[in-house]
């Protein structure tokens, strides 16, 4: 359930060991629960199965209680993100980094690798794309020494690190009713794949503006913001979306031309659905993909740890 709407949560795998020493697994249903019948009585221990985990299908364990809880962490700023389907369940630390500081060092204290810890984060292995994440994201601005990767700094804002740990609730009665709370970080993001030439000096100043239907998002890039510099398309990232909304992109062209609406009032669901190989999206020569599978195509340009 979660923790601050009491919405109930379903497709959340969970293991549930019973009195007997039994595992199994289970899914919760559309209405958040799981009814296990005809076992001894005793406790169950119940956990969440965290391979390959990003935080985009993730939700942050609360607390076992009937009522609202208060979270640890109420007051820690964290980045305005949200899951986009929960599958799973774990402790996650909203970890603010310090200098000195690296994902590998990170990730060796949860009992990770600094590949996984990326995953979880980024929803990316691949060195270059991560150094993307942590200047965007994370809010990094300074290099390592051979310049080939940001790293940490007190100094980074928001400067946070997602740090998931296994979730394990212990001695929970048979016969009994449990509610587990939950609350979602995540993190929807949206690539978009424009067929304009981002070195053409009519579209420099360009404006490329993605906006939900509802008012509540806007956001803004140019030509300067393109994530693949080089070829002769512009791939801009927008972060910090909702999955229940629709959005609009349009070009604000700088020669004084009406607007161009690439599309218009289309549900997030839809764009995340949009890959590279739909031949609707080669139509329009527009690529839209969510944040697991953009630019998976590519090999790493980099070998190595990040950050």
């Amino acid at each position: 359930m979660d923790n601050d709407t009491g919405a109930p949560r379903g497709g959340v795998g969970l293991k549930i060991t019973q009195p007997n020493g039994m595992q199994f697994e289970f899914t919760t249903r559309p209405d958040g629960a799981v009814e296990v019948h005809e076992i001894d009585q005793g406790t169950c221990n119940v956990t969440s199965d965290l391979t390959d985990s990003r935080i985009s299908d993730t939700y942050d364990f609360v607390a076992v209680a009937p009522e609202r809880v208060e979270p640890d962490d109420a007051g820690v700023a964290t980045p305005r993100v949200r899951v986009s389907r929960g599958v799973r369940i774990a402790a996650i630390e909203a970890h603010k980094v310090a200098s000195g500081e690296t994902l590998a060092s990170l990730a060796q204290g949860a009992g990770m690798t600094w590949q996984q810890l990326a995953l979880f984060n980024f929803g990316t292995q691949i060195p270059h794309e991560i150094n993307e994440y942590l200047r965007d994201q994370v809010g990094c601005t300074k290099m390592t020494a051979d310049g080939a990767n940001y790293r940490f700094d007190d100094s980074d804002d928001p400067g946070i690190i997602f740090i998931p740990t296994v979730w394990q609730e212990t001695g929970l009665a048979t016969e009994q009713e449990h509610v587990v709370r939950v609350k979602a970080f995540g993190g929807l993001q949206l690539c978009v794949r424009l067929a304009c030439d981002p070195a053409a000096a009519e579209s420099m100043d360009d404006k490329f503006v993605l906006a939900s239907a509802d008012g509540s998002y806007r956001e803004e890039k140019t030509v300067k913001d393109d994530q693949r510099p080089g070829d002769h398309y512009v791939d801009l990232r927008y972060t910090g979306l909702k999955a229940d909304a629709s959005y609009t992109l349009q070009v604000i062209q700088s020669n004084g031309a009406a607007p161009v609406t690439v599309f218009e009032n289309v549900p997030y669901a839809r764009l995340a659905g949009l890959s590279r190989s739909a031949p609707e999206a080669r139509d329009e020569g527009l690529v839209l993909s969510n944040v697991d599978a953009e630019f998976a195509e590519d090999e790493p340009d980099a070998a190595g740890d990040a950050a």
